[in-house]
């Protein structure tokens, strides 16, 4: 059996996993960066500046949107760690005749509903981050939200 094209396809999403777990750990550095970048040498946020606002402004949403975008990236991470598992034993399966069988196994695992979870959870967490983030910038822009802020955090999950 020739299981080089899924191989590769292996390959690729796991190249994709890391990029986007790369992303959404980068995003957060930005985040942080800027509003870090604020401070007053430790004496307070700077209110005139971007992160300043954004922290002054919009903390709740920065305070729900940096750990579910780390979720996200740990979930990326995870995904493509349970990928490079399948990867490495359909290799391995080819390789040795010691596995008897298993390569249809683990191709069907390795596509199977079960295995893409944590990618769907990543999705979850990922878009749940950016909501928060594109509600503390609504804030910086002085639109005007809804005081009760529960309604942030149900309405995206």
């Amino acid at each position: 059996m020739n299981s080089q094209p899924y191989i590769d396809y292996l390959d690729k999403e796991m190249t994709i996993m890391g990029i986007l777990s790369f992303f959404c750990v980068s995003v957060i550095g930005v985040v942080l960066k800027t509003i870090f970048d604020s401070t007053l040498g430790g004496h307070g946020i700077d209110s005139q500046s971007l992160g300043g606002q954004a922290w002054l402004k919009g903390s709740y949403y920065i305070t729900w949107g940096t750990p579910s975008l780390l979720a996200a990236s740990l979930s990326f991470y995870r995904q493509r760690s349970r990928l490079a598992w399948y990867l490495g034993q359909i290799c391995l399966s080819e390789l040795t005749s010691g596995y008897n069988g298993q390569t249809d196994q683990w191709l069907r695992a390795a596509d199977g509903w079960s295995t893409w979870i944590y990618y769907r959870w990543a999705f979850a967490f990922m878009t749940f981050g950016f909501v928060q983030f594109g509600l503390d910038f609504l804030t910086v822009t002085n639109v005007s939200l809804p005081d009760n802020r529960l309604w942030t955090i149900y309405a995206p999950a």
